[in-house]
């Protein structure tokens, strides 16, 4: 990365993979890289190429169609060519917000210092379309996940809300699209 304004390079070892796709939060500080392989994805700070977080996708490679940070900074959510979308709840270590979701950690963590599969961060929401190739996005309050397709389709799920109960499923399955554009 390269700060323009002091042309001060910084150079962040994200994968050992090629990277498939990055993503910039909306203030600056924060960027989301997923490689190739598609099953880990790492959050740095953009101050000094720190981890902040590491979290899983999966254990079979998929390739990640996108990144998504919301607005605040407290989320990241992902899609993947599986047609799955990932929410990811994001650490502000600055400050006291915290995110209306939070991560699931693997039962087997504490096997985390002989095998580091165990140490991620797993999704703390999963939600499954019936299309290969879909894009996400939040929208402008943070409260619901936008799920779209190039061809039109559009999917939208509202997050839970502080004190919620969130569906004890492992995926939540989206039905019943909207269709926004006619197909020529």
């Amino acid at each position: 990365m390269v700060d323009l304004s002091t042309d001060r390079i910084l150079n962040i070892d994200a994968h050992s993979h090629d990277v498939e796709c990055l993503e910039m939060d909306y203030s600056g500080t924060l960027v989301a890289s997923a490689s190739k392989k598609g099953t880990i994805i790492r959050v740095f700070r953009t101050k000094d190429g720190s981890v902040l977080q590491e979290f899983r996708r999966g254990i079979d490679n998929a390739k990640i169609m996108s990144l998504c940070f919301d607005v605040s900074g407290l989320m990241l959510g992902l899609s993947s060519d599986s047609g799955t979308i990932h929410l990811y709840a994001i650490k502000d270590e600055e400050s006291d917000r915290d995110s209306a979701v939070s991560n699931k950690k693997s039962k087997f963590s504490f096997l985390k210092k002989s095998i580091k599969y165990f140490d991620s961060e797993w999704s703390s929401l999963q939600l499954k379309v019936d299309e290969k190739i879909v894009f996400v996005n939040f929208n402008a309050e943070s409260t619901s996940i936008l799920v779209y397709k190039s061809t039109g389709k559009f999917w939208t799920y509202e997050l839970p809300r502080e004190g919620d109960k969130v569906k004890d499923k492992k995926k939540i399955e989206l039905t019943d699209p909207i269709r926004l554009l006619k197909q020529a």
